[in-house]
């Protein structure tokens, strides 16, 4: 419990320092104030889904709208992608989490899905992802 606090803690502390900039100055241009909202919605989406929240899926496509819309403002037209991608996944996640309900209402997850497949997929998605971005124009590409 207390490394889910202390991350819980720091990825706060992240998410508002990257906001302190913005709501200090009080420079609420669109670019900005989207920015702030893909900060709060990201947040909420991240801690939701380890929560299990059926409704995580919504917070993180409110997300990767500001991220398409951000990315299209600044011309990264590989990022604009990669957020829309992670949109429509946010769709099949949400249906597929609903089919996976049990009679009681609890997450059914796959117990053959182990730590060797997550890193796989990260490594995967990362460099696969980060790849098509940078093909598409995305700019400062860091795997």
């Amino acid at each position: 419990k207390l490394f889910i606090i202390i991350a819980f803690l720091a990825s706060l502390s992240f998410t508002l320092y990257g906001m302190l900039p913005t709501l200090v100055t009080g420079d609420f241009t669109a670019l900005n104030t989207l920015s702030i909202i893909m900060s709060i919605f990201g947040f909420i989406g991240t801690w939701t889904l380890a929560l299990q929240w059926q409704h995580t899926f919504k917070a993180n496509g409110i997300q990767n709208i500001a991220g398409i819309l951000v990315a299209g403002m600044q011309g990264i037209y590989g990022d604009m992608f990669t957020s829309f991608y992670y949109l429509v996944t946010e769709f099949i996640g949400h249906y597929s989490w609903k089919k996976r309900r049990n009679d009681n209402g609890e997450l059914v997850v796959d117990k053959k899905f182990g730590a060797k497949d997550v890193f796989l997929a990260i490594f995967f998605w990362t460099i696969g992802l980060g790849f098509l971005s940078y093909w598409m124009g995305g700019q400062k590409i860091v795997l």
